[in-house]
């Protein structure tokens, strides 16, 4: 850029209009200012452009843009189209020690007299005016404000030597060095190699003194409460994203909160989950705001979510349902009909082992010759007994379903069996919905209630573990006095309704041992998930549950 006449035609104005509001109208009348709460309950202060400068300055952010995307370092992810923060961190996947460093005040450090002489060197070359210019139109008080169209290019422009050396640095010291913002972040496989960027010790973090050199002589500082040494063996977090895997991954409290809102939303509706939102997650922020959206809060988070973890992810595809039942708008089903194999079935169970046992037991038939051509989904999904499954047909009934969806209930609740009871003991609820009450296998006697556990015939169910511990089932107790009917156990707690026994089991010895004898149900279930290809177990008992399964997949 050689003169300003040349300048004011790029952003379509006139010359004296650029230089009136560059250099003659007053910062007072240039922004207007506001704060925002952060969520550490303090203020950030925005100066806002009014429009005439902010239009100007939105055309002259792209012009700089591309001067700066001619020459930007690619460990630079903010502010730049096509990256962002899931690439920047990304860059630290599966590191041994992330270390992060913050740049106190990033924008209120860059000054007028910064942008010009930057603007002026190269690669950017350009007229001394025209860098004036561009350093009046975009500063406030001389400095580079929060809230302007222009500030974060010209703040990546203004860093970009800070950028290039502390990527030498890196390298030499074999670590990955990204920046995203003011978010300067250095990884590291190996320990020994940590220790050149940083220090950890009782009394804090140490800096090497050479990267503090490289920042303050550019004119920034580094937030000594913000510096941040974090070893694998912890949380590694970098601009929100979990790096310690090989692949992003989101903090658990945040799909709570996000699964939270939606079940306020289908509950309540949307004024009583706008409240919720305000008063837990962003009281400080949106405190002040009286017509909160919070079902647009609620697809924007689906779209961090899926954007994150991916379009497959279940955590996506389980929210994204849920809130589909609120809003049959959301635009979902492309995203099914992209993502889902349409003759794979989803199977709904009551409980997590439930998912475990079918998995082995599908194993076994298909090593077998069986059911070969069964594609099943049964990774592990919302539970919560029948109560929870029950809630989850209710939701799918809102819903228009591409695939398959099973519902599995075990035959230990009257009322359940009654309600889905069908002649052919397969009940189609809603298109693509089906429910099925386990069938019995030869082994259970007629009229006796079961669970899926009690599809395997006694002597894999009640194998002992290496513990010593089995499977007891609550028919072997006495139900007044809870001692075994056979063996000198009792257990500790009354027997209930339950079928499988949940509570401690005790044996009667002249000692007096007190060591518990009862195994879990998922102690038993991870065991028939690692064993079931290397030892003999018997799966018959499943054989006419997977019949009513394939039924519904020859339907």
């Amino acid at each position: 850029m050689k003169t300003t006449k040349e300048l004011a035609q790029h952003l379509g104005i006139e010359l004296k209009t650029l230089m009136f509001y560059a250099f003659a109208l007053p910062d007072t009348k240039k922004y207007y200012h506001f704060e925002i709460k952060k969520r550490n309950g303090d203020s950030r202060r925005i100066d806002a452009p009014i429009i005439t400068i902010k239009n100007i300055q939105s055309s002259l952010s792209l012009l700089l843009q591309n001067e700066y995307e001619k020459s930007a370092p690619k460990s630079v992810y903010g502010f730049r189209p096509g990256r962002g923060i899931i690439k920047n961190a990304s860059a630290h996947l599966n590191k041994r020690v992330t270390i992060k460093v913050d740049l106190k005040d990033y924008f209120n450090s860059i000054t007028g007299g910064m942008i010009v002489e930057t603007l002026t060197s190269r690669p950017f070359g350009m007229d001394k005016q025209v860098a004036r210019v561009i350093a009046g139109l975009c500063t406030i008080g001389g400095r580079l404000p929060q809230g302007a169209p222009t500030s974060p290019v010209l703040a990546n422009i203004i860093t970009r030597t800070l950028d290039i050396k502390l990527i030498s640095f890196a390298h030499k010291t074999r670590g990955t060095y990204t920046r995203y913002a003011d978010d300067l972040t250095f990884s590291y496989s190996h320990e020994n190699t940590a220790r050149q960027c940083a220090i950890y010790s009782e009394d804090g973090i140490v800096l090497n003194a050479e990267i503090i050199k490289h920042i303050e002589s550019k004119g920034f500082t580094v937030n000594s409460n913000k510096l941040r040494y974090k070893k694998s063996t912890s949380r590694q977090m970098v601009t929100g994203i979990i790096t310690n895997n090989k692949i992003p991954g989101l903090p658990r409290e945040y799909i709570r909160e996000t699964k939270l809102l939606i079940h306020i939303l289908l509950k309540y509706g949307e004024k009583e989950a706008a409240e919720a939102y305000r008063r837990k997650y962003a009281q400080n922020r949106y405190g002040h705001r009286n017509n909160l959206d919070i079902s647009a809060i609620v697809r924007g988070r689906l779209e961090y979510i899926k954007s994150v973890k991916g379009v497959k992810s279940s955590a996506y595809c389980k929210l994204a349902l849920r809130y589909k039942a609120f809003n049959p708008q959301y635009k979902f089903e492309e995203e099914e009909q992209a993502v889902f194999n349409p003759e794979e079935i989803i199977i709904l169970c009551e409980g997590k082992t439930d998912y475990k046992h079918l998995s082995a037991a599908l194993a076994h038939f298909q090593r077998n010759g069986q059911f070969n051509s069964l594609k099943l989904d049964l990774t592990d999904k919302e539970r919560g007994g029948y109560d929870g499954l029950q809630k989850q047909i209710d939701a799918l009934l809102k819903v228009k379903l591409r695939q398959k969806h099973i519902a599995i209930f075990d035959a230990d609740v009257p009322s359940i069996s009654k309600k889905y009871y069908d002649p052919n003991d397969l009940y189609k609820v809603h298109e693509n919905l089906f429910v099925i009450i386990t069938p019995r296998p030869d082994h259970v006697e007629s009229g006796e209630n079961f669970c899926i556990e009690m599809l395997y015939k006694d002597k894999d169910l009640k194998r002992v573990s290496s513990e010593g511990r089995r499977i007891f089932l609550s028919n072997e107790f006495d139900a007044k006095t809870s001692k075994h009917k056979k063996e000198p156990y009792y257990v500790q707690d009354r027997i209930k309704d339950k079928l499988i026994v949940e509570s401690p089991v005790y044996r009667f010895t002249d000692e007096g041992e007190s060591l518990n004898y009862c195994r879990s149900k998922d102690d038993f279930a991870k065991e028939i998930e690692a064993c079931h290809m290397t030892q003999p177990i018997d799966f018959s008992g499943f054989l006419p549950l997977f019949k009513k399964i394939y039924e519904v997949h020859s339907s």
